[in-house]
C-alpha cells in the first residue's frame, strides 16, 4: 500500500541483524549532517517541523526521520544536468507523438484510410468543442478563466487555452505535444480541447518551458503524459502521489522544494483511489472523480451519476487532516 513502511523481514538464520536506527540516533546523524547545518530561513524552519512531528507525534518516526536524512544525502543536480535530461525527455516525446500519427504507406488504400483516421482523429477535440450547442459555464482556478459544458455530468466538455513563455524552439517543442496531451485526458465523457494562444488575457494560463527546472504547472517540460498531469492542476486539481517517496531522493527538484512537498505529505490525506489516476502516476487515466473536479461539481453525487454506484472520495470514515498545510515553496 502506498505510503505504509513494509515491517522488517527477518535475517538469514544464526545472523544477528542490527536493528534499525532510532530516533535520538536520526536526529543526531541530521544535526551534524552539513546540508543542514546550511539551511536557512523557510528550509531551515520545515526541517525543523519534520524533526518535531516525527520526534513527539508520529507513529512513524523513524519512517519520516530516515526519508529526511535520504533528502539531506541527495544533492541538487547541477541547472545543466537537468536541463540535459529534460530536453532529452521533450525530443522523446515529441517523436513518439509524431510516430503516432504516420502513415503506414504500404498501399494507396491504407493510406487514404490512414490519412481520414488521422485528420477525424486530430479534429476530435476541437469538433467536439465548437458544437454550437455548448452550454459554456465560466470557471476558474488561481484567476484565470476556462470554459466547461457540465449540463450533463456524463459528458463533460473543457476549453482551456495555455500560452508557453519560452524560447522559441520549446515553444514549437511543447506545441507539438498538444494531440498527445488531448488523446491522453479523454475518457468516456470527458473530452479536453487544449487551445496553445500566442496572447495573454484573463482567460489564458500563463506557463513557462525552462528545461532547467523540474516539471510542473508552471513548467511545461516533459512527456506527453506528464503535461497532461500538469494541465489537470491548472484545473484545479492536487497531486495524489506520495511527495515523500517520489521527491525526497529527486536530485532535478531544488532541495528546499522537496522540504515543502515532504512537509505537505505528512500533514494530508489523499483520496482512496488516489492511487488509480493520473494526478498519481501520469502514465495513468483520468477517473471519473477527477471529471467531476474540474467542473467544480460536487464529487460524489457526480461520480454516483456517471457510474451508477455509490462513491465517497475519502470512504466512509475518513479522519481530519492533522494540521495545517504549510505554504507553498517560494519560487
Amino acid at each position: 500500500m502506498t505510503g505504509v513502511r513494509p515491517l522488517p523481514q527477518p535475517g538469514p538464520k544464526g545472523v544477528k541483524q542490527a536493528p534499525p536506527p532510532n530516533k535520538w540516533e536520526l536526529i543526531g546523524k541530521i544535526s551534524a549532517h552539513p546540508a543542514y547545518k546550511a539551511l536557512k530561513g523557510d528550509d531551515k524552519a520545515r526541517a525543523d517541523e519534520i524533526i518535531s512531528y516525527a520526534f513527539f507525534l508520529s507513529p512513524r518516526g523513524e519512517y519520516y526521520l530516515s526519508k529526511l536524512l535520504l533528502l539531506l544525502n541527495t544533492p541538487d543536480n547541477p541547472p545543466a544536468k537537468t536541463a540535459d535530461a529534460q530536453t532529452k525527455q521533450v525530443d522523446r516525446s515529441v517523436k513518439a507523438a509524431q510516430a503516432s500519427r504516420k502513415l503506414d504507406g504500404r498501399t494507396w488504400y491504407v493510406r487514404f484510410e490512414q490519412l481520414v483516421y488521422i485528420v477525424i482523429r486530430e479534429s476530435q477535440e476541437e469538433a467536439v468543442s465548437n458544437d454550437p450547442k455548448r452550454k459554456w459555464t465560466v470557471l476558474q482556478n488561481d484567476g484565470t478563466r476556462f470554459l466547461v459544458d457540465r449540463s450533463d455530468p456524463k459528458n463533460i466538455m473543457v476549453k482551456v487555452k495555455v500560452k508557453v513563455n519560452a524560447t522559441p524552439d520549446m515553444v514549437a517543442r511543447v506545441h507539438r505535444l498538444e494531440d498527445a496531451i488531448e488523446k491522453h485526458l479523454r475518457i468516456k465523457g470527458l473530452v479536453v480541447d487544449l487551445v496553445f494562444v500566442d496572447k495573454a488575457g484573463p482567460d489564458v494560463f500563463e506557463v513557462d518551458a525552462d528545461p532547467k527546472g523540474w516539471t510542473t504547472s508552471g513548467n511545461w517540460v516533459g512527456t506527453a503524459n506528464g503535461l497532461s498531469h500538469e494541465l489537470g492542476h491548472l484545473l484545479g486539481l492536487d497531486d495524489e502521489y506520495d511527495y515523500i517517496e517520489s521527491h525526497a531522493a529527486n536530485r532535478d527538484m531544488h532541495l528546499g522544494d522537496r522540504l515543502h512537498w515532504f512537509t505537505v505529505e505528512m500533514w494530508r490525506i489523499r483520496p482512496k483511489d488516489g492511487d488509480q489516476g493520473f494526478m498519481s502516476n501520469h502514465d495513468n487515466l483520468p477517473l471519473d472523480r477527477h471529471a467531476c473536479e474540474i467542473a467544480q461539481l460536487p464529487v460524489d453525487t457526480c461520480v454516483e451519476a456517471r457510474t451508477g454506484k455509490k462513491y465517497s472520495k475519502y470512504g466512509a470514515h475518513s479522519p481530519a487532516p492533522a494540521g495545517p498545510l504549510p505554504p507553498p515553496p517560494r519560487r
